[in-house]
């Protein structure tokens, strides 16, 4: 997987992480998704630091993805359509000991 987290956070993160679960899946039933732990895909289009510099906000554009890694003899592993549902935004807070991964 690309990019594959190096946090024991983050990999059991990704580990737990849904990929059969789709924005119009969370759209017609928010309340059922509130405590879903999902992996979607997509382009960072924004990122911000907050003031207090406890948070950082990302906006991406949404792509759909197969999750298969392409190891033909292209130079690219991974595909993402053009086509995807949209923008959405996600806050992260930030861990102090972020830039020391177990």
């Amino acid at each position: 997987m690309p990019d594959e987290p190096k946090s024991a956070k983050g990999k059991e993160f990704m580990k737990r992480a849904r990929r059969d679960v789709w924005r119009s899946d969370v759209r017609k039933d928010l309340s059922k998704h509130t405590t879903t732990l999902v992996a979607w895909t997509g382009v960072v289009a924004e990122r911000r630091m907050f003031p207090d510099g406890k948070a950082m906000g990302f906006v991406i554009e949404h792509h759909y993805w197969d999750w298969v890694e392409d190891f033909g003899l292209q130079r690219e592993h991974l595909f993402l359509s053009p086509r995807g549902e949209g923008k959405f935004a996600i806050t992260e807070m930030i861990d102090e000991h972020m830039n020391n991964p177990e």
